[in-house]
Formats: structure tokens, sequence, C-alpha cells
């Protein structure tokens, strides 16, 4: 079944599916597609090209909660905890070695610059068709509105 209104969501794991409905669709008008990942991974960007080829998209908002886990610190920070966490632990050395620095943690110090980012990633990805308009958002979840971010 096609989506009503010729439209993809895109959004972290952990907005709700009634997202949907703060961008004023019914249900069954978006495609929606959830990254676990980096939102604008390959497989994301993949994604939404295939949506648009498949389904005939050609609205896609891209959507960022606000408040979630991953903006509570920087990649410094992570590191820290995880370095702490095996250093508590009896593990072996070879693991305590990497202590996690050349984990990318995908924290967020501004995500409304983050989703700027992403939707001119987006927008500049080379297979990414030139009709597709690309609209960024913040879902912010304790006071569950919705904020357009202009790019």
């Amino acid at each position: 079944m096609l989506p009503n209104r010729r439209s993809a969501v895109l959004t972290d794991v952990d907005v709700p599916l009634e997202l949907s409905q703060f961008l004023g669709f019914a249900e069954g008008d978006p495609h929606m597609i959830q990254s676990a990942e980096r939102i604008t991974s390959d497989a994301s960007v993949a994604s939404l090209v295939a949506s648009h080829r498949q389904l005939g998209t050609r609205d896609w908002y891209i959507v960022r909660q606000v408040e979630s886990a991953f903006e509570a610190g920087s990649d410094d920070i992570m590191h820290g905890f995880l370095a702490e966490s095996l250093n508590e632990c009896d593990i072996d050395e070879a693991v305590a070695v990497t202590d996690g620095k050349r984990v990318d943690w995908l924290t967020l110090s501004d995500t409304a610059a983050a989703v700027a980012t992403e939707v001119q990633r987006i927008r500049s990805h080379p297979d990414v068709p030139a009709e597709v308009r690309v609209h960024g958002y913040l879902y912010e979840r304790s006071t569950a509105r919705l904020i357009r971010v202009d790019v």
C-alpha cells in the first residue's frame, strides 16, 4: 500500500509512532522509517531513496527527539564512562586498552544544529533526487511539541 500523502518520516528509534499525527498526517499517510543508528547513516539515506523510488515519496521529514540519552554528554564523557566501567571490571587487558576511544557515541550537544546538518547531508547526497523536499523537525517529548528547524 502506498503512503497516502507521498511522504516519508525518518526518526530516531525513541520517537513514538504517533509522531506522524503531530505532523498533520493520518494513519497510513506517511512512510515511517525508524533508525537505530545515526539518523542520516548510509542505510537511512538508502531507505529514503528506496521510499522515493518504490513508494513515490516526495516530501521527507527528518525528526530527531530532543532530550534523548545521547544529548546528555559528549564523546569524551562517554569514553570516560566506559573507561571507568572497564576499570571496575576484571576483564582482559586487550579489551581495556581501547576504553571506547575509537567509538563514535553519536552524542549531540545541539540537536537543532544536528537536524540542520542531517537535512543538508540528505539534500546534497548524490542519490537523492532534486525534486524531493527535505524538512527538519525536533520532537520535544516532555511537552509533546514538534519544532520546525529551518535550513
